[in-house]
């Protein structure tokens, strides 16, 4: 080889030492994983608290529709957008949340709307909304501690009457009028 001719392999080192001075070390690598991980749980506990939260159902209030052991998923987002209806299986929070997480809930469905008129007439349960329409939404528990002599309750603004699809075992399970920000969001099957 002439003396004047280059090193073959002088390029590759440089290009090596050049990116091992570049590549980040140990130290901002972990400092880099600690950051995407502090993002990914941030950004976890905003969907939980405000989009969506699994839930576990243990109880049964609203057998046979949802049976204790299924999962649901709790929608707290739509219910800001399109408000709840007549019909909808809602999660009602018993005693408040901690960051999103419901510490006791129950599962009830909606039977009654601002607005509408709840009656108890001698273990029959009616509704009659602002229309004028009334119908029965079945009969009362056969609890012989539930009223069994004719009760009314009309819903104001932003209050809700909720009951249980499991009346006979649960009577008081999520039983009567609450007021919106009780119920923490709409409940999807899976």
């Amino acid at each position: 080889m002439p003396e004047t001719e280059p090193d073959a392999w002088a390029a590759t080192r440089r290009s090596l030492e050049l990116r091992w001075k570049e590549e980040p070390t140990p130290t901002r690598r972990g400092l880099g994983c600690l950051l995407q991980s502090v993002l990914v749980v941030a950004i976890l506990v905003i969907i939980y608290t405000f989009v969506a939260q699994p839930f576990r159902v243990e109880e049964n209030s609203m057998v046979p529709t949802i049976d204790p052991g299924d999962w649901v998923l709790i929608d707290k987002l739509t219910p800001g957008i399109s408000d709840y209806a007549r019909g909808d299986i809602v999660l009602e929070r018993a005693s408040g949340s901690i960051f999103g997480v419901t510490s006791l809930a129950r599962l009830t469905r909606i039977i009654g709307q601002p607005g509408d008129t709840v009656d108890f007439d001698n273990g029959m349960v009616y509704v009659t909304p602002p229309d004028g329409v009334r119908r029965r939404e079945g009969a009362a528990p056969p609890d012989p501690g539930f009223p069994r002599t004719t009760e009314r309750w009309v819903l104001q603004a932003d209050e809700y009457f909720l009951i249980g699809d499991n009346r006979a075992v649960n009577p008081y399970f999520g039983f009567g009028p609450r007021n919106r920000q009780g119920i923490e969001g709409r409940v999807w099957q899976w």
